[in-house]
C-alpha cells in the first residue's frame, strides 16, 4: 500500500524516504512560508501542510508555492490560536485545484480525546464529503488508534459516497524527549492564547494521542486495518513520525498483500 509520512525537516524527510516512504508530509508548525521553505529542499515528492487560518493571501500563497515547485497541499482549518485567515478550507480547495495543486484534507475518525461513536462517524464522513464536493482529491486521517472504529469510519465513509483515496493516520511510539518539547510548547501556547479553552482542548488532545502511541502495537493496526475490504487500490497509511524509527512501521505497511477493491 501507499506510504506518507510526516516529517519536521530535511533531514528526516531523507531518512524516511530511505525507509520506505513513498512521500513527505512537511507540516506547518509555525509561519507558513517556513513550511513552504522546508517542503522546497525536500527532493522526493512532498506536500506542505496549509492551515486556512494562517492564509490571509491565498493568490500569494498559491505564487509561493508555484515559485517553490511544490504541487501538492494539505489543507485544514488549523489549529486555535495560531492565525486569523479569512479564508475557509472549501475555499482553499477550489482556488488550489484552479491551479493544478493536489489537495488532501484532513479527517478525524475519532474525535477529541479519541472518543468516538456512530454519530460522529457519520458527521466525519459528511464533512469529507462536502470536501470531495470541493475538489480534494485525497484523506489524510488523524492518528488513530481502534481498529474497530476505524473499519466502522471506513464502511460509513464509502457508504456516504466518499471515493477518493484514504491514508489512514498511525503513529508511532513517541520518544519521550519529543513528547516533553511536545507539551512545553503547548503549555506556552495555552498561557498566551485569549481563547484558552479551545486551545486548552486541542493541546490535551494531542497529549492523550501521544500517551496511547506507547500502549498499542501500530505495526498491527496497520494489518488489521490494512485487510479491511474498505481499503483500495490507492488507499494507504500516513505515518506520524515526530523524528523516531519509523522503518518497521513503514515496512509493515508496504508489505501489505494487494489491496481490496471496495
Amino acid at each position: 500500500m501507499h506510504v506518507s509520512a510526516e516529517a519536521l525537516g530535511i533531514r528526516s524527510a531523507a531518512r524516511l524516504i530511505e525507509a520506505g516512504a513513498e512521500e513527505i508530509l512537511i507540516p506547518c508548525t509555525g509561519d507558513l512560508d517556513e513550511a513552504i521553505d522546508k517542503a522546497a529542499g525536500v527532493a522526493d515528492p512532498v506536500t506542505v501542510h496549509v492551515p486556512a487560518n494562517r492564509v490571509d493571501d491565498v493568490e500569494r500563497v498559491v505564487a509561493r508555492l508555484d515559485a517553490s515547485g511544490i504541487q501538492r497541499a494539505l489543507v485544514v482549518s488549523g489549529n486555535p490560536g495560531h492565525g486569523e485567515g479569512v479564508r475557509t478550507v472549501y475555499e482553499l480547495i477550489e482556488r488550489f485545484r484552479n491551479q493544478g495543486i493536489h489537495v488532501s484534507v484532513g479527517a478525524y475518525p475519532e474525535s477529541y480525546f479519541t472518543l468516538t461513536s456512530s454519530a460522529h462517524r457519520a458527521r466525519s464522513a459528511a464533512i469529507v464529503l462536502d470536501k470531495q464536493a470541493a475538489g480534494a482529491e485525497r484523506v489524510i486521517t488523524q492518528a488513530s488508534f481502534s481498529v474497530g472504529n476505524m473499519r466502522q469510519w471506513l464502511q460509513t465513509a464509502r457508504a456516504r459516497g466518499v471515493v477518493i483515496p484514504v491514508h489512514v493516520g498511525v503513529m508511532v511510539r513517541v520518544p519521550r524527549r519529543v513528547f516533553q518539547a511536545v507539551m512545553r510548547n503547548a503549555r506556552a501556547e495555552v498561557f498566551s492564547h485569549p481563547r484558552v479553552r479551545a486551545a486548552n482542548r486541542v493541546s490535551l488532545d494531542l497529549f492523550l494521542r501521544m500517551l496511547r502511541s506507547r500502549l498499542p502495537d501500530p505495526v498491527e493496526f496497520v494489518r488489521q486495518v490494512g485487510a479491511s475490504p474498505e481499503m483500495g487500490g490507492d488507499d494507504g497509511f500516513h505515518v506520524f513520525s515526530y523524528g523516531a524509527d519509523a522503518s518497521r512501521l513503514i515496512d509493515a505497511a508496504r508489505s501489505l498483500s494487494t489491496p481490496h477493491a471496495y
